[in-house]
Protein backbone atom coordinates (compact mmCIF):
# COMPACT_ATOMS: atom_id res chain seq x y z
CA UNK A 1 0.00 0.00 0.00
CA UNK A 2 1.33 3.51 -0.76
CA UNK A 3 2.24 5.49 2.41
CA UNK A 4 -0.18 8.40 1.21
CA UNK A 5 -3.51 5.96 1.42
CA UNK A 6 -2.03 4.65 4.78
CA UNK A 7 -2.08 8.02 5.92
CA UNK A 8 -5.20 8.88 4.56
CA UNK A 9 -6.89 6.72 5.86
CA UNK A 10 -4.83 7.00 9.88
CA UNK A 11 -6.12 10.46 9.82
CA UNK A 12 -9.47 9.63 8.80
CA UNK A 13 -9.84 6.75 11.71
CA UNK A 14 -8.51 9.36 14.08
CA UNK A 15 -10.88 12.01 12.68
CA UNK A 16 -13.85 9.61 13.13
CA UNK A 17 -12.92 8.64 16.58
CA UNK A 18 -11.90 12.05 17.84
CA UNK A 19 -8.34 11.21 18.88
CA UNK A 20 -4.53 12.84 17.89
CA UNK A 21 -2.89 10.88 15.15
CA UNK A 22 -0.20 8.58 15.90
CA UNK A 23 3.10 8.33 14.06
CA UNK A 24 2.90 6.27 11.70
CA UNK A 25 6.71 3.78 11.90
CA UNK A 26 6.58 0.92 9.08
CA UNK A 27 10.13 -0.21 10.74
CA UNK A 28 10.30 -1.18 14.34
CA UNK A 29 12.27 1.38 16.80
CA UNK A 30 15.00 -0.19 18.66
CA UNK A 31 13.59 -0.32 21.49
CA UNK A 32 10.78 -3.03 20.04
CA UNK A 33 13.16 -5.04 18.47
CA UNK A 34 12.75 -8.94 19.25
CA UNK A 35 8.42 -7.92 19.37
CA UNK A 36 6.76 -10.66 16.98
CA UNK A 37 4.00 -8.39 16.07
CA UNK A 38 3.55 -6.91 12.46
CA UNK A 39 1.90 -4.33 14.55
CA UNK A 40 0.68 -2.55 16.81
CA UNK A 41 0.37 1.03 19.05
CA UNK A 42 3.40 1.16 21.71
CA UNK A 43 2.37 1.29 25.14
CA UNK A 44 3.84 4.93 25.57
CA UNK A 45 1.20 5.93 22.71
CA UNK A 46 1.71 7.96 19.89
CA UNK A 47 3.48 5.58 17.76
CA UNK A 48 1.85 3.23 15.44
CA UNK A 49 3.95 -0.12 13.80
CA UNK A 50 2.80 -1.45 10.82
CA UNK A 51 4.55 -4.23 8.45
CA UNK A 52 3.42 -3.60 5.27
CA UNK A 53 5.52 -6.25 3.78
CA UNK A 54 3.29 -8.70 6.37
CA UNK A 55 0.03 -7.75 4.21
CA UNK A 56 -1.32 -8.58 0.92
CA UNK A 57 -4.80 -8.22 1.42
CA UNK A 58 -6.15 -4.04 1.63
CA UNK A 59 -9.24 -5.51 2.89
CA UNK A 60 -6.86 -6.89 6.11
CA UNK A 61 -4.60 -4.18 6.31
CA UNK A 62 -7.60 -1.99 7.00
CA UNK A 63 -9.08 -3.71 9.28
CA UNK A 64 -5.72 -3.85 11.35
CA UNK A 65 -5.65 -0.07 11.34
CA UNK A 66 -9.26 0.25 12.63
CA UNK A 67 -8.64 -2.34 15.08
CA UNK A 68 -5.08 -0.88 16.00
CA UNK A 69 -6.90 3.13 16.03
CA UNK A 70 -9.08 1.31 18.36
CA UNK A 71 -7.10 0.42 20.73
CA UNK A 72 -5.08 3.75 20.79
CA UNK A 73 -8.55 5.39 21.48
CA UNK A 74 -9.07 2.72 24.21
CA UNK A 75 -6.02 4.40 26.34
CA UNK A 76 -7.18 8.02 25.39
CA UNK A 77 -10.32 7.61 27.14
CA UNK A 78 -9.21 5.52 30.17
CA UNK A 79 -6.58 8.41 30.55
CA UNK A 80 -3.32 6.59 29.80
CA UNK A 81 -1.45 9.18 27.78
CA UNK A 82 -1.65 11.71 30.03
CA UNK A 83 -0.15 14.51 28.04
CA UNK A 84 -3.41 13.87 25.31
CA UNK A 85 -5.50 13.49 28.24
CA UNK A 86 -8.84 12.03 28.01
CA UNK A 87 -9.72 13.87 24.38
CA UNK A 88 -12.39 12.05 22.57
CA UNK A 89 -16.12 13.47 22.37
CA UNK A 90 -17.23 9.66 21.20
CA UNK A 91 -19.42 9.00 24.09
CA UNK A 92 -19.07 5.64 25.35
CA UNK A 93 -20.47 4.62 29.35
CA UNK A 94 -18.23 4.89 31.96
CA UNK A 95 -18.95 1.39 32.99
CA UNK A 96 -17.63 0.09 29.63
CA UNK A 97 -14.33 2.13 29.87
CA UNK A 98 -13.79 0.85 33.61
CA UNK A 99 -14.08 -2.54 31.97
CA UNK A 100 -11.33 -1.22 29.53
CA UNK A 101 -8.94 0.64 32.29
CA UNK A 102 -9.37 -2.62 34.16
CA UNK A 103 -8.23 -5.06 31.32
CA UNK A 104 -5.98 -2.45 30.64
CA UNK A 105 -3.94 -2.88 33.88
CA UNK A 106 -4.21 -6.65 33.63
CA UNK A 107 -3.87 -7.62 29.87
CA UNK A 108 -3.69 -10.89 28.42
CA UNK A 109 -0.95 -10.98 25.66
CA UNK A 110 -2.21 -12.90 22.53
CA UNK A 111 -2.07 -16.59 22.54
CA UNK A 112 -2.71 -16.69 26.21
CA UNK A 113 -6.14 -18.10 27.00
CA UNK A 114 -8.71 -15.40 27.61
CA UNK A 115 -7.41 -12.47 25.42
CA UNK A 116 -10.41 -12.61 22.49
CA UNK A 117 -13.08 -12.39 25.42
CA UNK A 118 -11.31 -8.90 26.56
CA UNK A 119 -13.51 -6.39 26.20
CA UNK A 120 -9.89 -4.69 25.05
CA UNK A 121 -10.25 -6.68 21.93
CA UNK A 122 -13.65 -7.55 21.75
CA UNK A 123 -14.26 -3.55 21.06
CA UNK A 124 -11.03 -3.17 18.94
CA UNK A 125 -12.46 -5.87 16.54
CA UNK A 126 -15.56 -4.94 16.66
CA UNK A 127 -14.79 -1.07 15.56
CA UNK A 128 -13.01 -2.88 12.86
CA UNK A 129 -15.85 -5.05 11.41
CA UNK A 130 -18.48 -2.22 11.52
CA UNK A 131 -16.33 0.70 9.64
CA UNK A 132 -15.59 -2.16 6.77
CA UNK A 133 -18.70 -2.74 7.14
CA UNK A 134 -20.30 1.01 6.97
CA UNK A 135 -17.24 1.89 4.21
CA UNK A 136 -17.28 -0.82 1.77
CA UNK A 137 -20.13 -3.24 2.90
CA UNK A 138 -17.26 -5.85 3.79
CA UNK A 139 -17.69 -8.73 5.98
CA UNK A 140 -14.75 -9.35 7.87
CA UNK A 141 -14.23 -12.64 9.17
CA UNK A 142 -13.24 -13.71 12.84
CA UNK A 143 -12.17 -16.76 14.62
CA UNK A 144 -15.65 -18.38 15.53
CA UNK A 145 -13.77 -21.02 17.63
CA UNK A 146 -11.83 -17.81 19.67
CA UNK A 147 -14.27 -15.15 19.65
CA UNK A 148 -17.85 -15.15 21.00
CA UNK A 149 -20.08 -14.19 18.65
CA UNK A 150 -22.79 -12.98 20.76
CA UNK A 151 -20.09 -10.67 22.49
CA UNK A 152 -18.99 -9.29 19.20
CA UNK A 153 -22.52 -8.58 18.00
CA UNK A 154 -23.37 -6.66 21.37
CA UNK A 155 -20.20 -4.93 20.45
CA UNK A 156 -20.27 -3.79 17.39
CA UNK A 157 -23.82 -2.24 18.43
CA UNK A 158 -22.14 -0.28 21.17
CA UNK A 159 -19.86 0.94 18.23
CA UNK A 160 -22.54 1.87 16.06
CA UNK A 161 -24.97 3.79 18.58
CA UNK A 162 -21.64 5.62 19.70
CA UNK A 163 -20.31 6.07 16.04
CA UNK A 164 -23.26 6.56 13.69
CA UNK A 165 -23.11 5.27 9.97
CA UNK A 166 -24.12 8.57 8.54
CA UNK A 167 -21.28 10.05 10.87
CA UNK A 168 -18.59 7.61 9.18
CA UNK A 169 -19.43 8.33 5.94
CA UNK A 170 -19.57 12.09 6.24
CA UNK A 171 -16.17 12.65 7.51
CA UNK A 172 -14.83 9.85 4.94
CA UNK A 173 -16.08 12.47 2.16
CA UNK A 174 -13.30 14.43 3.44
CA UNK A 175 -10.64 11.47 2.58
CA UNK A 176 -9.15 9.97 -0.52
CA UNK A 177 -9.55 6.44 0.64
CA UNK A 178 -9.56 3.26 -1.48
CA UNK A 179 -12.35 1.70 -2.91
CA UNK A 180 -11.81 -1.88 -1.64
CA UNK A 181 -15.49 -2.78 -2.78
CA UNK A 182 -14.32 -3.21 -5.89
CA UNK A 183 -11.31 -5.76 -5.00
Amino acid sequence: MDKYYLNEAIEYTCDVLDISKPKLRTSMLREDRGKTARYYITDRGGRLFIDLKSFTDMRQLYFTLFHELFHHFQAIKCGMYKSQGNSSSIDFDEEHIDFWAQELSNYKANGVEGYDDQYLELDSNAFGIYMSKVLWNLDVPYNSEAVDRDKLIECVVKIKKAIPAQDVLGIAEDYDLLDLGEN
